[in-house]
C-alpha cells in the first residue's frame, strides 16, 4: 500500500529509528518519513493518498496513530485556505465550493521531536541498566 513512496538511504535509516522509538509499523512508518520529508509545506489526505496509494481509510487510520503518538500536528484549513496552500505547492485541489474545511498535517517541529525521543531512550538505558 505505502511501497509507491521510495525513501533514500537516508530516510531507510531514520524510519528504521523511528519506527523502533515510537513503536511503529513498517507502513506507519513511512508515512511519517514522507510527511516528515514535506515539512517545507503542509500535507493534505489526498495529497498523501496520490503519493503514496493507501486507500484513503487506512491511511487516515495511520494519521490517527502518528497524532496520537504527537508526531505530526494537525490543523484545519477552510476551503479557500486548502486551495492557494495547494497551489502554491502545485497540487491539485478542485472544489466546487470555498465552504467547509479541510485538514492538513505536518510534522511535529525537529527540536520536539528529538526530545521525545530522548525521553524514550533515556527510559530505555534506565530499563535496561535496571535489568543488567
Amino acid at each position: 500500500m505505502v511501497e509507491s513512496f521510495s525513501m533514500s538511504p537516508e530516510q531507510k535509516k531514520l524510519h528504521k529509528i523511528i519506527c523502533s522509538l515510537f513503536d511503529l509499523t513498517n507502513k506507519q512508518g513511512k508515512l511519517f518519513i514522507k510527511i516528515y520529508s514535506d515539512s517545507d509545506k503542509f500535507c493534505c489526505l489526498n495529497h498523501l493518498t496520490d503519493e503514496m496509494k493507501p486507500g484513503r481509510s487506512t491511511l487516515q487510520k495511520y494519521i490517527k496513530v502518528l497524532l496520537d503518538k504527537g508526531l505530526v500536528q494537525r490543523e484545519a484549513k477552510t476551503l479557500a485556505e486548502f486551495q492557494e496552500v495547494c497551489q502554491k505547492h502545485d497540487h491539485k485541489a478542485e472544489y466546487n465550493t470555498t465552504k467547509g474545511y479541510l485538514y492538513m498535517y505536518r510534522p511535529i517541529p525537529k527540536e520536539k521531536l528529538l526530545k521525545k525521543a530522548r525521553n524514550i531512550w533515556n527510559s530505555w538505558n534506565q530499563e535496561l541498566e535496571s535489568q543488567i
